[in-house]
This record gives structure tokens, C-alpha cells and sequence, in this order.
């Protein structure tokens, strides 16, 4: 079986929402484009264009964020036109991406001339295998600073606490596509960057931590061959679900609140 770290992710928050995502998805329609994403799609792109170019200044990397933020705003209108439905939203957009990413050049500049730091892969796309299971995932970076290798997944949310990221599940998977291509996981540091707030939480994998990945994907998909989907309700879960309309604990939540 496949997995991304979404698509485990989604199960793991709720095997309801992932039987309507991608068992059910000829039969209902999601619908889960937020301002959120297309924000944290459209800073992505941003990082790499400007990594693919160090050399390239803030005036060059504000009017790159103009195409971008455009770009992001005539997709999400096509799909979602309430998302930028006025000019409020759509100027809040543009200012906050502006924002974030004129705080990542002035704090991270330094890096671009650096002799010893070294950007070795953007954007990088991996499938590689951990026992009976296909993983599937793309990096946002690899760096590497003198002897050391960085993992770097970009964030546009706020920073967990530190216990949070060293049991992250997503770097877990960035630790098997490493391993992979022969790299040690002693040498690799994995870093969660926010780039909001300029946060860069750092933590490591072991072969335990790779293990513990493989019982958990184990555990779900036993779960999908037995076809158990039961609903895990949770407030911050319900609010960003694309299913509402159909999931029956949902709705009998609404009509609660109604009588």
C-alpha cells in the first residue's frame, strides 16, 4: 500500500474523513480549499524560487510574490471564489505573504553567501519503500552545513512544542527516504521552520523512530483492509474538514445545537 504522510495523517485524524477522501472521492465532492493554503502554497513556491537563486535580492523576491499571490488568487477563484471574495482578503494575502517572506530574507541572508552552507535538493520529490509499504512525499530542502545534512520542512503555522515535532510523523517519513539513499540519520538534522514567527525547531530520527513509523502504518492499514472508518470527532478537526455535509456525527452535532 501507498502512503504520503497527508494521506496517514488524515486517517489518523479521522478514518471517517479518509474513507470520504480517497475511497469515496468519485462519489462526494471536498471541499477544503482555505485562505491557509494557498498561503502556505504560495510562500512554498516563493523559498524555492529564491533558493534556486540565492543571489537574487528582497526587491526581486517581493515582486516574484506579486506573480505568485496573483497566481494563488486566480486558482482559488476558479475553485473557491469565497475564499478572496473582496479586496480586503485579497490585499490581507498579499501583505502577510510580503510579510513572511521579507522576515525570512533579513534573518536568513546571511546563509545565501555562506561558503560552508550548501543547498543540495528543492522541492524534492521521493517514493521509496519501508518493508510492504510504498512512502511518497516531496522535501522542501536539503542543506548541508559543513559535515552536517539538514532536513528543512517549511511552516506557516504557529510552532508546536519541541515534544510534538521530535514525534512528528512527517519527518519520520523524510527519515526513511535518507536512509534510503545512504545517508546516516546519526549526520541528519531535521528542522520544522516557521517561517511566521522565524522559528526553527530542530530534532533527530533513530532507527527506533523508524520502526515506531512502521507500526503505526501497519496498525492503519489493517484498519483499511478491515474496513473500520469510525468517525474521531474533534473540534479543531471538524472545523477544516471538507466532508461535513456528509459525515452523520457531524450533522447530528448540528441538529443537536439547533434543538
Amino acid at each position: 500500500m501507498k502512503f504520503s504522510y497527508s494521506k496517514l495523517n488524515v486517517f489518523l485524524t479521522c478514518p471517517l474523513q479518509y474513507k470520504f477522501k480517497y475511497i469515496d472521492k468519485d462519489k462526494i465532492e471536498e471541499t477544503t480549499d482555505a485562505y491557509s493554503t494557498y498561503l502556505g502554497r504560495g510562500v512554498h513556491l516563493a523559498l524555492e524560487k529564491l533558493y534556486e537563486n540565492k543571489h537574487k535580492d528582497l526587491e526581486w523576491l517581493e515582486i516574484m510574490w506579486i506573480k505568485i499571490c496573483n497566481d494563488q488568487i486566480k486558482e482559488a477563484n476558479q475553485k473557491s471564489p469565497e475564499i478572496f471574495k473582496d479586496k480586503n482578503t485579497q490585499n490581507m494575502f498579499r501583505n502577510q505573504g510580503r510579510k513572511i517572506l521579507r522576515v525570512f530574507y533579513e534573518s536568513n541572508q546571511d546563509q545565501f553567501q555562506h561558503p560552508q552552507h550548501e543547498t543540495l535538493a528543492l522541492e524534492q520529490k521521493f517514493s521509496t519503500q519501508l518493508k510492504e509499504f510504498t512512502l511518497t512525499g516531496i522535501i522542501d530542502k536539503v542543506e548541508k552545513v559543513g559535515s552536517d545534512i539538514f532536513v528543512v520542512d517549511y511552516k506557516t503555522g504557529a510552532p508546536p512544542p519541541q515534544k510534538d515535532v521530535d514525534n512528528n510523523l512527517q519527518l519520520s517519513f523524510y527519515a526513511v527516504a535518507c536512509r534510503k539513499t545512504g545517508l546516516a540519520l546519526s549526520n541528519i538534522y531535521f528542522c520544522m521552520h516557521h517561517v511566521k514567527q522565524n522559528v526553527k525547531i530542530y530534532t533527530k530520527r533513530s532507527v527506533d523512530d523508524v520502526k515506531k513509523l512502521y507500526d503505526i502504518l501497519a496498525e492503519v492499514h489493517d484498519k483499511i483492509i478491515n474496513n473500520s472508518f469510525e468517525p474521531t470527532p474533534s473540534k479543531s478537526a471538524c472545523r477544516f474538514c471538507g466532508f461535513k455535509q456528509y459525515c452523520p456525527v457531524y450533522q447530528k452535532e448540528i441538529e443537536n445545537e439547533q434543538s
